[in-house]
């Protein structure tokens, strides 16, 4: 069994559960389900996006620079932000503030993070807008760590973004001019498929970022081989 299945098997249990048992598998600090200690400034109860310790839902988008659809039922971990390539400000920093946590990353020498960024425009995204602003933002689409996915319409993008995962975003304007009020948030999901940061200013920090990927990246590796069950 994988340590994604055993983790989420053992959340089950824990719900049900009034010994507290569980603690011991990843310490007294955080969820069982993390790998890191609690944020310092977690968010606020009243948001809807999904949080520390929330388990990422699995769902399947066609990521246009692979040609082909993408899972996020990764067995590594990853970052996964939502966007629009028409936006004019916040999601130009977010995918920015990525592409330079992954400059940053590489410098240390440390394996270079995967990202997924999903559109909720896809009328306006189509692949090949969504492949010219791989360029324009300095991604490498041939490397094969970040991925661009496109729901196929307007319908999957509501079901997708905004019901599974809790990212809001309504439309303003008419025409082809429209914009989007939308949640910005990246989030930094470890190997089980859980949130271990989340990440919501406008211009989150690429340093931070870089920093929290460098030290999951070692937690994981601490904690040695999955369970055997």
């Amino acid at each position: 069994m994988r340590r994604r299945d055993y983790l989420r098997l053992m959340a089950v249990v824990a719900g049900v559960s009034a010994t507290g048992c569980l603690s011991t598998l990843r310490g007294d600090e955080g969820p069982d389900n993390t790998y890191l200690g609690p944020p310092d400034d977690p968010p606020s109860e009243a948001v809807s996006h999904l949080t520390y310790g929330d388990a990422v839902p699995q769902v399947e988008m066609y990521d246009v620079l692979a040609d082909g659809y993408v899972s996020t039922d990764l067995d590594s971990p990853f970052f996964l932000t939502f966007f629009y390539s028409f936006c004019p400000t916040e999601c130009i920093w977010i995918i920015s503030s990525l592409v330079h946590a992954e400059a940053e990353v590489s410098e240390a020498g440390v394996e270079e993070p995967r990202v997924l960024a999903a559109s909720f425009d896809p009328a306006r995204d189509t692949p090949e807008e969504l492949r010219e602003y791989a360029d324009r933002m300095g991604v490498d689409a041939d490397a094969g760590n970040w991925g661009f996915l496109r729901p196929e319409d307007e319908a999957e993008a509501e079901e997708v973004i905004d019901d599974e995962f809790g990212v809001s975003f309504s439309k303003t304007g008419d025409g082809d001019l429209y914009d989007f009020i939308h949640t910005t948030l990246v989030l930094l999901v470890n190997s089980d498929g859980y949130v271990e940061r989340t990440y919501r200013n406008d211009s989150p920090d690429p340093h931070v970022m870089s920093d929290d990927w460098k030290k999951l990246l070692e937690a994981e590796d601490e904690a040695g081989a999955e369970p055997e069950v």
